[in-house]
């Protein structure tokens, strides 16, 4: 957790003063690692998204991850409320609803908050966090 304060920090401090801004139309793929301290516990996720509006943004994604339990297959839908906080940078609330289809089958739904950070008007990176333990980083391309 101490890595992915210090990575927010450093996304925050380094913002530049050029423009990069979400749009209504835009399309965006990408994809997230994730992590959880205290055992294998990690994820992988491409991801497919279309902004609605400036600030809200609607996807889907593909969930690989270890449980602990073992490897698991899941679909998700999410949305994301954007907010832009300064040049570049972008703090969001993202909500999704997941499906696990292969090892450890079910239904779960995330809340959590995150940032990007656009490092050119199309590249950003991502960062989020999920609970108390764990968070992911991501790279999202805008087009």
């Amino acid at each position: 957790m101490k890595k992915l304060f210090l990575l927010l920090v450093i996304m925050l401090a380094g913002a530049s003063f050029s423009h990069a801004q979400l749009a209504k139309g835009k399309y965006m793929i990408g994809g997230n690692v994730g992590f959880s301290s205290g055992g294998p516990n990690w994820n992988v996720s491409p991801s497919v998204g279309y902004m609605f509006t400036d600030d809200i943004g609607l996807g889907a994604d593909l969930n690989a991850f270890d449980n602990g339990a073992g490897f698991g297959l899941g679909l998700g839908l999410a949305a994301r409320k954007y907010w832009n906080i300064m040049d570049n940078t972008y703090l969001y609330g993202h909500a999704g609803l997941n499906l696990g289809v292969v090892g450890g089958g079910g239904v779960g739904v995330n809340i959590y908050p995150g940032v990007m950070y656009f490092l050119n008007d199309r590249l950003a990176i991502d960062g989020r966090l999920n609970g108390l333990s764990g968070g992911g980083l991501g790279m999202s391309l805008l087009f």
